[in-house]
């Protein structure tokens, strides 16, 4: 996972273990501001995907929960579903710059950026985000519509079944960030084999 056969990789595989393509195809998009890479990778493969995927030109995002904080359904859970206080406890973290919640309908996203407005008044110099999740482009854009009468600071993150067939619908919805695993998942792999020479 070394440079040198991160280089080798793309040389022999004549592609990158991320969709150069999906990155290019939309890269002047100005409705794009940034591509993230979904973490959901091997733990023994991280680095290259990280490289292939920064060579072409996207954001690796995080690789997994100490990068910054993520709220998630599950946990949610842990504080009875409770939107607001996971948000104010996360927002006490010294340590990260970057909070981000994940909802999956307008509901939750209006309850999100409810919760998050009076964070950023704190001017505690902190970013938030809300992370669409599975939801259609039309549900996105009705989202934002509604949380912009209550923050215009808030950051929006799509992910969830997007690909190159509709990455577009996505960008045009209004999102700051589009994740997709298929930069990575759905990248050709190298067929490659260890063999022992006496």
């Amino acid at each position: 996972t070394n440079p040198a056969e991160s280089a080798k990789y793309l040389a022999e595989s004549k592609r990158p273990p991320a969709l150069r393509s999906m990155i290019a195809a939309n890269l002047a998009d100005p409705n794009y501001e940034i591509f993230a890479k979904q973490a959901l990778t091997a733990r023994s493969w991280p680095e290259i995907d990280k490289k292939a995927v920064s060579d072409g030109g996207g954001l690796t995002h995080r690789l997994d929960l100490a990068d910054s904080i993520l709220i998630k359904d599950n946990h949610l859970e842990s504080v009875t579903g409770d939107a607001e206080k996971a948000l104010f406890l996360a927002s006490k973290n010294k340590k990260t710059k970057f909070i981000e919640i994940e909802v999956k309908n307008i509901r939750e996203a209006v309850i999100a950026a409810d919760a998050i407005s009076p964070l950023i008044k704190n001017k505690a110099k902190k970013c938030y985000a809300i992370m669409f999740d599975n939801m259609n482009p039309k549900q996105i854009k009705k989202a934002i519509y509604e949380i912009r009468k209550i923050s215009k600071e808030i950051l929006f993150e799509a992910s969830g079944g997007i690909n190159e067939g509709n990455i577009g619908a996505y960008s045009k919805a209004g999102v700051d960030i589009v994740s997709l695993g298929a930069l990575t998942h759905s990248a050709k792999a190298l067929d490659m084999s260890m063999e022992i020479i006496h």
